[in-house]
């Protein structure tokens, strides 16, 4: 088939596309055009580059088509190319004509090479250059065709990415994954087995593939077929691509423990469930993810964490990584915040009333203002330069570790005052004297009482 029927039949088989046009018509200009209210396309085959023997995916044919758009309007022929370029521009699938299946494997938009009036036809003109690559339906090394996008070649070695819902879900048995970790599969017997429809994939929700010592790269080509895929979960792997950037009903990604350096989910504003924790992720964008419940990216190298409209937080897990610049002030909803092992030197929390959990330590804090946290349970802090610890509203607290800090013994002895009148039992206690000296009559008392309550105090 040649590459110009085939962007024919794509831009007529796309119906929002086909309904504002009058037609599209081969290489020649309709003598009519400046009579039509909407707007004309014209196909040409501008250049082609034919293979005459395939052996193996990438050997396409190849060609450069010219798609030309004439408009009595321009604005028009603007809005209908922009469409035709949002169609076309990295387009990769399959297509059936007169029977037989024919892949197309990433049309590329090339240039605009015109855009103005036509004289010669007394209408706006706008032509673009699309490069293009072809060829029928191929399994590796074999000429035999399926006959169908939805069916696999057995004996073969397929790729992962052509037909995923096969390798993960098998061919009446087990999943192919299990034996194939990379990003290709193979199908021992003869003839074709059903590789799935646009239908199956659409039914598919989740997608659970943790702990199986996969490197296989999880392309947008793979991925993108989920149309409706809610749950991924592809933790404790050897994945290094992950590209779930056109997931949009995605609400929950696990995919920790592997060896994912960039992740893309700027446009998964459905996402309330994100666990990358220990990849080697630098840039993390969920300053757009207003539905986020959980976020879980310890032990990567981000440096910029933007959570300031991330409202619906409750769980903030950042810990060991290169972040400066922490601003959770509206995260009203906070219960757990653990942010330990990172350069930040300014941490407000005063508004987060729901937090029970805070783990700080080791950054360069120097105030730390907790005394509307009444429902705080915990609070790790060490290893800063906090000089004051205001604790005689914190009436949940049981667990305090706030040595290596610059607290001085009647700090430390107003702490242990503070304790023992907020009345808790059984709780733990670490400090260290910063400048040496020793606890205040006060605070011995006061730790006294704590302990004949069953706290264990430490380093006092």
């Amino acid at each position: 088939m040649r590459f110009d029927v085939a962007i024919k039949n794509l831009i007529t088989q796309n119906t929002a596309i086909a309904d504002e046009i009058a037609g599209i018509y081969p290489v020649v200009v309709p003598a009519n055009v400046s009579a039509q209210v909407n707007p004309v396309l014209v196909y040409n085959q501008v250049s082609t580059s034919p293979i005459s023997t395939k052996s193996q995916y990438g050997e396409y044919d190849r060609a450069v088509i010219q798609l030309s758009i004439f408009c009595k309007s321009l604005d028009k022929c603007q809005i209908i190319a922009a469409s035709i370029r949002a169609f076309l521009d990295r387009y990769s699938g399959t297509i059936t004509v007169a029977g037989t299946d024919y892949r197309i494997d990433l049309v590329r938009f090339q240039n605009q090479e015109f855009v103005g009036f036509d004289e010669d036809n007394d209408v706006f003109m706008i032509a673009q250059d699309y490069q293009f690559a072809m060829t029928r339906f191929w399994t590796f090394g074999l000429p035999t065709l399926c006959g169908s996008v939805n069916a696999a070649q057995t004996n073969a070695t397929l790729r992962i990415e052509d037909f995923p819902l096969l390798w993960i879900e098998g061919n009446g048995g087990s999943g192919y994954y299990d034996s194939y970790k990379g990003d290709t599969f193979e199908i021992s017997g003869s003839g074709c087995v059903y590789g799935g429809s646009v239908s199956d994939y659409a039914a598919v929700i989740s997608i659970d593939l943790n702990n199986k010592s996969l490197t296989t790269n999880f392309t947008d080509v793979m991925l993108s077929k989920f149309v409706s895929l809610t749950y991924l979960h592809c933790h404790t792997n050897s994945i290094s691509t992950l590209d779930v950037s056109n997931l949009t009903s995605l609400t929950s990604l696990i995919c920790f423990s592997n060896t994912i350096s960039t992740l893309n989910i700027s446009n998964l504003t459905s996402l309330n469930h994100l666990a990358c924790a220990t990849n080697s992720i630098n840039i993390l964008d969920v300053s757009n993810l207003t539905s986020l419940n959980y976020l879980s990216c310890v032990a990567n190298s981000i440096s910029i964490l933007d959570v300031s409209s991330l409202t619906s937080l409750t769980y903030l897990h950042c810990h060991t990584n290169s972040i400066s610049t922490l601003d959770v002030s509206n995260l009203t909803s906070l219960t757990s915040l653990i942010c330990f092992s990172n350069t930040i030197s300014t941490l407000n929390i005063s508004n987060l009333t729901s937090l029970t959990f805070l783990n700080c330590s080791r950054n360069s804090i120097s105030t730390l203002d907790v005394t509307n946290l009444t429902s705080l349970i915990t609070l790790i802090c060490f290893s800063n330069s906090v000089s004051t610890l205001d604790l005689s509203n914190s009436t949940s607290l049981t667990y305090l570790d706030c040595r290596l800090n610059q607290i001085t013994n009647t700090t430390n002895s107003q702490i242990l005052v503070d304790l023992d009148n907020n009345g808790n039992s059984n709780g733990y206690f670490q400090s260290s004297i910063f400048g040496g000296g020793s606890l205040t009559t006060a605070g011995a008392a006061a730790k006294a009482a704590l302990q004949s309550k069953g706290w264990n105090i430490v380093g006092l």
